[in-house]
């Protein structure tokens, strides 16, 4: 359920119902692509548009492509073009690169440079061809046509026209102006290439002889001509000064901790000076200790291997110091590790070394003391001032070290710019030198190869001229109309077969039961309008046609005739989706067949707007059911016999607006129901269902409808949803019948039932 809002009414419930899903079949039925049967369909109903069309129009096209297409003869002068420069020995490196493709020659022969000076010369502006031409440069180049045949190294210059001597003067004059302007011209500027590179030799041999001379005197400078030398000599001069400025900058760094340390002592001295207290007992011990630690260090300095490891640790520290400078920061060397472990195992065994001396050194330093062999050590004062002094000492002799060592040190810098400098001079004079050297020997060489390749022949060679062609395109003129012919046929076949297609006629009865699903109870064959009296009445129709016609209704009777008695059917009404599709024929034909199998039937016209049944049993229209609804007859009056026994007919009589509102008001239930009474079955033809409203309304009093379809007339869309509207009411449909199946089918099948009774031996006489 859903709410849907009304103005009027507010809010009020609606069940929205979704339409019925179209079957598969339905829907590739009336949307799916054409098939081939299809398309014999739509060639077997509209044969007569094929032919007369696939007559007129292609006539038509070739009429005009013959008077359109002219009769041309073809005239072709032949170049030998050799993509690759011809040469002699050597490989140039003259060669164009735009002349090595085949596009590019057919660009420059149709160039307005060529063009040009064809036009140019004797005789060719004045031909009547080109004098006749706003812009003789544009329409030549339109007419020039220029190829390689099979891709080969033969370049086709052709020219099509209807005069042969004009075509082939002017292909030679574009051949020849090719030839002066293209050709000639590639050889002129390979000449003047080779002069260039004449003088750009001369120049570069020049060049070569300068930087000889300079790269002399730069080797007499460093006392090497050799470049590699002097890198390493360069390299040893800095090596030299990396190691001088490590020791400038060691004794340096001594200096300035000899002056922090007297500054520190001074500082110490004044102090005690000041603000010296009085010795006490812990002063004493103190002094004690100090001697007695003053014998260990003595007794510790003495020791030999005390002292060789003491000058075996200043040199370890001395070389990883220098290597710690000489590797780059970052890295890790493993001569720096080396002597990492060996200083720690030294430090380690300096260590217990110490330890083993000490307890015993401290002992003697301790009897010593008490036996008063040993004087007072100094005060601290006394100590300073020794310390101070000894520290100014080795202070100047570090400044006098350091001067000496900055003296090296310039020396040394000046040596190592020197060497670098020159040695980045001569590097680069030498790599300039061979680089010249170099430019000029493949300059030589390929001038050698030139004044060899100069002999060669040209790139292109005329091969043949254009003579005065003799034969022109008469055959192949006289192909291309029979082709055009035969393409607007096929076009006329592919436009008629298409656009049938597109209305999807009903083509056989396996669309309808197959295709839509709708049953099919029996089929008749195509009946003329002219026909219909003359059928009806017995009159003068082909007996074949007659025979064939009653058979095919009488089948039809047979299943409603069946269904009558099992679903007792007294109203039954023939409608079709729309008008002439074959429904009048088929309630008339059917009824008579109702009557002659005995049963009584009444044929009521209800298609007040295109009233037919009176014409066909010649009765008169009036009164009839216009009538009745109106009240202006009554049923004795409107229902009229036939010349047909057990058959009656109510005609449509005259109708108007107020006859079809008498049908829409329902009136017509009582007429129905009164000739039900009467007879035994009733036939209604009613109106078309898609185009009026009438059909519903009278299909809703029947108890079943029989839909005409009109075979090759009837459109599969109309009658499915004709079908479908039937359904939407509720009506029974009982089936469809197709109304024009070919004469022919029948010819196998129905024939005139003769019995030929032989005589009996005796009966005469």
């Amino acid at each position: 359920m859903s709410i849907t809002l009304s103005a009027n009414r507010g809010l009020q419930p609606a069940l929205k119902v979704a339409p019925p899903a179209v079957p598969a079949t339905v829907r590739d039925t009336l949307q799916g692509p054409p098939r081939p049967v299809d398309v014999l369909h739509a060639l077997r109903r509209r044969w007569l548009w094929v032919v007369v069309l696939g007559t007129i129009l292609p006539a038509i096209a070739m009429f005009v492509a013959d008077r359109k297409i002219p009769v041309e003869y073809t005239a072709a002068a032949w170049l030998r073009v050799s993509l690759q420069r011809p040469k002699v020995v050597f490989e140039t490196r003259d060669d164009d690169p735009l002349l090595r493709q085949r596009q590019t020659q057919a660009t420059l022969i149709t160039s307005n440079l060529v063009l040009n000076v064809a036009l140019r010369r004797e005789g060719i502006a004045q031909l009547p061809l080109i004098a006749s031409k706003a812009d003789p440069v544009q329409w030549l180049r339109q007419q020039i046509r220029v190829r390689f045949p099979g891709e080969a190294d033969i370049l086709e210059i052709s020219m099509k026209g209807e005069d042969p001597r004009q075509i082939a003067e002017i292909v030679n004059a574009v051949k020849d102006a090719y030839m002066e302007q293209v050709v000639n011209v590639d050889r002129d500027f390979v000449l003047r290439r080779k002069n260039l590179l004449e003088q750009s030799y001369e120049r570069t041999l020049d060049l070569v002889k300068k930087r000889s001379a300079r790269y002399e005197e730069l080797a007499n400078a460093v006392g090497s001509s050799d470049s590699e030398v002097v890198r390493r000599k360069a390299i040893t001069a800095l090596e030299t000064l990396a190691d001088h400025r490590r020791r400038v900058n060691e004794i340096r760094r001594q200096i300035g901790g000899l002056d922090r340390k007297v500054s520190v002592l001074r500082a110490r001295l004044d102090f005690l000076e000041k603000e010296r207290p009085e010795r006490s007992e812990e002063e004493r011990r103190a002094r004690d200790e100090a001697v007695i630690k003053q014998i260990v260090e003595s007794g510790l300095a003495a020791d030999p291997w005390l002292t060789a490891a003491a000058q075996r640790k200043s040199v370890l520290e001395a070389q990883l110091f220098e290597a710690k400078q000489r590797v780059v920061p970052g890295a890790e060397a493993s001569t720096i590790r080396r002597l990492t472990e060996e200083l720690q195992a030294l430090e380690a065994a300096v260590a217990q070394r110490r330890a083993e001396l000490e307890p015993g050194l401290t002992q003697y330093a301790r009897e010593q003391l008490e036996k008063g062999r040993m004087g007072l050590p100094p005060t601290e004062a006394e100590r300073i001032q020794g310390e101070i002094a000894a520290a100014e000492l080795e202070r100047a002799v570090l400044e006098d070290e350091l001067k000496l060592a900055l003296e090296q040190f310039e020396k040394e810098a000046a040596d190592a710019e020197r060497f670098g400098k020159y040695s980045a001079d001569l590097e680069a004079e030498r790599a300039e030198m061979e680089r010249l050297k170099a430019i000029a020997d493949r300059t030589g060489d390929e001038l050698e190869r030139w004044n060899v390749e100069l002999e060669a022949p040209p790139r292109v060679v005329e091969f043949e001229p254009a003579d005065v062609p003799r034969i022109n395109n008469l055959p192949d003129k006289q192909r291309l109309v029979l082709f055009i012919g035969l393409t607007t046929l096929a076009g006329v076949v592919v436009v008629v077969v298409l656009g049938d297609y597109l209305l999807r006629p009903v083509s056989s009865t396996s669309q309808l039961a197959y295709g839509l699903g709708l049953p099919v109870i029996g089929d008749v064959p195509l009946l003329r309008r002219r026909w219909l009296p003359n059928t009806a009445r017995a009159g003068k129709v082909s007996s074949d046609l007659r025979a064939v016609l009653t058979e095919s209704v009488d089948q039809i009777r047979t299943t409603l005739l069946h269904r009558a008695e099992r679903d007792g059917l007294k109203v039954v009404m023939v409608t079709s989706a729309l008008a002439q599709e074959g429904k009048t024929t088929i309630a008339a034909q059917l009824a008579l067949s109702l009557a002659r199998a005995g049963r009584r039937t009444v044929l009521v016209d209800g298609d007040l707007r295109r009233p037919r049944v009176h014409r066909i049993f010649d009765r008169r229209l009036a009164p009839g059911l216009s009538e009745w609804l109106r009240g202006e007859a009554n049923l004795t009056e409107v229902v009229q016999p036939t010349e047909f026994d057990l058959l009656h007919a109510v005609t449509a009589g005259h109708g108007d607006a107020a006859a079809l509102e008498r049908i829409a008001q329902g009136n017509i239930e009582e007429l129905l129901a009164r000739l039900r009474e009467g007879s035994d079955l009733v036939i209604v033809d009613s109106s078309p269902l898609l185009t009026t409203a009438d059909a519903l309304i009278l299909a809703r009093r029947a108890d079943g409808v029989l839909l005409s379809v009109l075979q090759d007339g009837s459109r599969l869309a109309r009658v499915y949803e004709a079908a479908q509207r039937l359904r939407a009411v509720d009506v029974p449909l009982l089936g469809a019948v197709v109304h024009g199946s070919h004469f022919r089918r029948y010819r196998s099948y129905y024939r005139r039932y003769t019995i030929d009774v032989a005589p009996q031996p005796g009966s005469e006489g």
